[in-house]
């Protein structure tokens, strides 16, 4: 069994079964596939996000693999990724717990937690209205160059993101 808890979360669930209460979580699910759920929910007037893996299966562990494909068996690749990410210098997600129970691979349990990110807005989202109202060049360029120099970075620190997408890059709107 594996458990990281940082503040506050620490103080808050400390001497508690933390599997049962981040299993018991209640708040709006966003997206529950494939023995994933991912849950947003409040904690003492924050708000986090709760990625809970509660195992896969041989099966679906076997179809990756047949595909040449890694299968993701829980939250530990995110919370090493976020890690790493962090230190790199790059924003990313703040995580605030992580936990992991059980040897067997297609039915291990395990979550992940996440501060919610305040004030962003996602790039796509930025750039829907590109193709009838484009921006000026220069800041068109800006950020192409930023993109490509976050996916260098973490590329070159052996980070594989299976899915980094234009919806994955946020705007810091705080300022």
């Amino acid at each position: 069994m594996e458990l990281i808890l940082r503040e506050p979360l620490d103080k808050i669930w400390a001497d508690q079964d933390v599997f049962e209460i981040a299993a018991g979580l209640e708040g709006q699910v966003i997206r529950d596939k494939e023995g994933r759920q991912t849950l947003k929910f409040e904690l003492q007037g924050k708000t986090y996000y709760r990625k809970l893996h509660t195992g896969i299966g041989w099966r679906e562990i076997l179809k990756n693999f047949s595909q040449v494909k890694m299968p993701v068996i829980g939250a530990s690749n995110e919370w090493l990724a976020i890690n790493r990410i962090r230190n790199l210098g790059l924003d990313t997600l703040t995580p605030v717990a992580y936990g992991k129970k059980g040897l067997n691979p297609a039915r291990q349990r395990s979550f992940l937690i996440t501060e919610e990110l305040r004030d962003t807005l996602s790039l796509a989202v930025y750039a829907e209205g590109w193709p009838s109202q484009p921006p000026p060049p220069a800041q068109r360029r800006a950020l192409i160059t930023k993109v490509a120099e976050i996916a260098r970075t973490i590329h070159r620190a052996g980070i594989n993101h299976r899915d980094l997408y234009i919806c994955h890059f946020l705007l810091d709107q705080s300022q």
